[in-house]
């Protein structure tokens, strides 16, 4: 109950924005989808509205985040990815939470012996998003960036 409390909250303005440039959203039914069907919409949604950029400009103050991110920007990084992805499962009644941290590649432990410390850089920063499975929990979803890391 308190995920669902708590994780589908939307801003009104902010739904009314996403609504007006996905469509799909504009037209939910009571009836649920698939998770499979929302992941695949969300995924494929983000991939053609966000292109990979991470020197983008500063918004201006006076900017809505997401409307400017959907009509005048329509690039970021990471954070801005997880960020759309997020609201846009909250839109089709999926808890989800933007959540930040590092991702760690094979890469970045090449060479490395067990219980060695390594430095982790800044390039390592991450976004992504969770989705709330009913009796399974919280599950990471990583939208595509369609960069390599």
């Amino acid at each position: 109950e308190y995920v669902y409390d708590n994780y589908l909250q939307i801003p009104k303005d902010t739904k009314l924005v996403l609504q007006s440039h996905f469509e799909e959203i504009k037209n939910l039914k009571d009836e649920r989808m698939s998770y499979e069907d929302i992941i695949k919409n969300v995924k494929s949604d983000v991939k053609d509205t966000l292109k990979y950029n991470v020197d983008v400009k500063s918004m201006p103050h006076s900017k809505d985040f997401v409307q400017y991110l959907l009509e005048e920007s329509r690039e970021g990084y990471a954070a801005h990815y997880a960020t759309l992805a997020t609201l846009l499962f909250r839109s089709y009644g999926v808890p989800a939470r933007y959540v930040e941290g590092y991702l760690i590649t094979p890469k970045d432990v090449k060479n490395v012996e067990e219980f060695e410390e390594i430095t982790i850089k800044g390039k390592n920063a991450h976004a992504w998003t969770e989705i709330y499975l009913d009796k399974i929990g919280w599950i990471p979803i990583e939208v595509p960036l369609l960069i390599m890391m």
